[in-house]
């Protein structure tokens, strides 16, 4: 028996301003057709999304407006093939503590509690805050700063929510991430068991990718990421070390996908920058996500 898999693309040409950004420049959001891959059993379907969010920090109504986006998306499509289960992967680019993580796992934020630029976390997350090289800067004028924190022009508030009269950005799946549902080592995983790392080069370390789920599925196993004391090690990614070309390179993982398991199991891999774009040989900046997942 073949499982019906549909894999959802959000990298479709739109003329909506969410998928531009600041002087009319528009997303690295390229058009990609909607993918179909069979994999086993018929009578089982599941909708795959995959994203990569714009990165520049400072858009945050940019990220907010394209997350809504795709999970709004996602959902329609799973209601018109049946209320099918959705995993939602991707590049996010924010963070565990962010706002706009607590918008996916919540499905709603008031962006008017927030500062727009503040709304991915990624403001402290140089290699050198991290290890405590370097402390944060300290803005001398965030006093000043402050009053104009939770200014947002009609457009940003368009962008983010899809109307410049609502202040709540909202989604209408109910998604829980991955990772957070198996426990995993304290030199990989943070407090809520999110890794600790998924992109390291010489502006950044952080977790910014992810695997979001929804009823219908559960997550069973999943591979966990390079320890961190090993990533600051090698000093970025992609690295040439051993022990990361199992996660970085992901054709070896990708393979897998041919070999489901039964019993009603399926193995997913996501890949955070690009899926489609992967050659032999080359490395990235991010680590592999693969998680097994059941059917309930």
């Amino acid at each position: 028996m073949l499982l019906n898999c549909q894999f959802l693309s959000h990298r479709k040409k739109c003329n909506t301003s969410i998928y531009r950004l600041a002087y009319g420049r528009k997303c690295k959001l390229g058009p990609c057709p909607l993918l179909r891959q069979m994999c086993n059993d018929e009578t089982r379907r599941l909708l795959v999304g995959n994203i990569h969010v714009v990165f520049r920090p400072s858009r945050g109504d940019v990220k907010l407006g394209q997350v809504r986006f795709l999970s709004s998306k996602a959902h329609s499509l799973s209601e018109k093939w049946g209320n099918v289960p959705v995993v939602l992967a991707g590049d996010f680019n924010c963070t565990p503590n962010s706002p706009i993580y607590k918008f996916l796992s919540t499905s709603k934020l008031n962006v008017m509690l927030h500062d727009r630029r503040e709304l991915s976390g990624q403001k402290n997350c140089h290699p050198d805050q991290v290890f405590g090289i370097q402390r944060p800067f300290k803005n001398p004028y965030s006093l000043i700063d402050s009053f104009f924190k939770h200014s947002w022009t009609n457009t940003e508030l368009k962008n983010a929510t899809g109307d410049a009269e609502m202040e709540v950005a909202v989604h209408p799946l109910k998604l829980r991430s991955t990772y957070t549902m198996l426990k995993g080592s304290d030199s990989t995983r943070d407090s809520s068991c999110e890794p600790l790392a998924t992109s390291y080069h010489s502006k950044f370390i952080g977790t910014v990718d992810y695997l979001w789920f929804t009823d219908g599925v559960v997550p069973t196993k999943v591979l966990d990421t390079v320890p961190i004391g090993a990533l600051r090690k090698i000093g970025g990614l992609p690295s040439k070390a051993p022990y990361t070309s199992l996660v970085t390179d992901p054709l070896p993982a990708f393979k897998k996908i041919c070999h489901i398991t039964r019993f009603k199991k399926i193995c997913l891999l996501f890949y955070s920058i690009i899926i489609f774009s992967m050659v032999a040989g080359s490395g990235y900046d991010h680590l592999t996500l693969v998680a097994e997942f059941a059917f309930t």
